[in-house]
Order: C-alpha cells, then structure tokens, then sequence
C-alpha cells in the first residue's frame, strides 16, 4: 500500500511541475513571436528568390508552427494538466 501511496504523490507531484511549467508556455511564446517578426522584417532586406531567402522563410514558417504547437500545448495543459500523465 505504501508504494501505491508513493506512486500517487509522485504523480501529484508530477503534476503541479507540469502545471508550473505550462504556465511559463505562453510567455515563451509570446518572446518566440516577436523574434520571429523581427527576423522576418530583417529578412525582407534580402532577396526573397534567393536560395537564402528562400531557405530562411521556411524556416522561419517551421519554426512558427512550432511556437504554435507549444502554445496549444500550454491552452490543453491548462484545461487539464493530468492529461499529460494521463494520457487524456
């Protein structure tokens, strides 16, 4: 009973960590998108045809989308933070 005990607050414990954790998400994406602004306005200085131009928007767009994940991460965290250990 004590390890089933122990495995419960393990998991509370687990938790509230990745509920703090979430709350700083948005933060983290707010800062990610206003890099990517400035570094899509320093980019428009270049050559949108060019090999780099070209190779440097759709990383940018890639890195975007992920900015975007984390930010539905962080909305799905906040609505139910057991999901994550859950599996739900």
């Amino acid at each position: 009973m004590s390890n089933v005990n122990a495995t419960m607050a393990s998991a509370r414990d687990a938790a509230v960590a990745i509920e703090n954790a979430a709350g700083n998400l948005p933060d983290v994406v707010t800062r990610l998108n206003a890099t990517l602004n400035q570094a899509q306005r320093t980019l428009a200085d270049f050559d949108a045809d060019s090999a780099f131009g070209r190779d440097t928007t759709a990383a940018l767009r890639e890195i975007r989308r992920a900015a975007s994940a984390l930010n539905d991460l962080a909305r799905t965290i906040e609505r139910n933070p057991n999901s994550l250990i859950l599996g739900r």
